[in-house]
C-alpha cells in the first residue's frame, strides 16, 4: 500500500532538501524525509537521495569528516536504515 506515487515521493525529497538549501527549513528537517527508505525500491528516489546528499556535501563540505565522501554518505544514510539495507545503499549510491 502506498499513498504517494514515484514521482510525489521523489519531489518531496527533492524539496525539502531545496529547501533546507535555501535556509527556508532546517536540514534535520530535509532528513527526516529520508527515514522511510527502508521501505523505498524506486530507483528514481534512490537517485534523487544520491542527488540531495551530493549537493549537500558540494554546499557546506558537509561529509569532509571522511577522506571518502562516498563512504561517509553510505554510513549517514544507513544509520537511517536496518542493517539488512546498508549494502543496497552503497550499491545504489556506487551506481547512480
Amino acid at each position: 500500500f502506498q499513498i504517494y506515487n514515484l514521482r510525489t515521493r521523489s519531489s518531496i525529497i527533492a524539496d525539502a532538501f531545496e529547501a533546507a538549501f535555501e535556509n527556508l527549513i532546517d536540514y534535520s528537517t530535509a532528513f527526516d524525509t529520508l527515514q522511510y527508505l527502508e521501505h523505498e525500491k524506486e530507483y528514481l528516489v534512490w537517485k534523487t537521495v544520491k542527488s540531495a546528499l551530493n549537493t549537500v556535501a558540494d554546499l557546506g563540505n558537509f561529509f569532509t569528516q571522511c577522506n571518502d565522501s562516498t563512504s561517509y554518505k553510505v554510513r549517514t544514510v544507513a544509520t537511517i536504515l536496518p542493517s539488512k539495507k546498508k549494502r543496497t545503499v552503497y550499491v545504489i549510491i556506487q551506481i547512480v
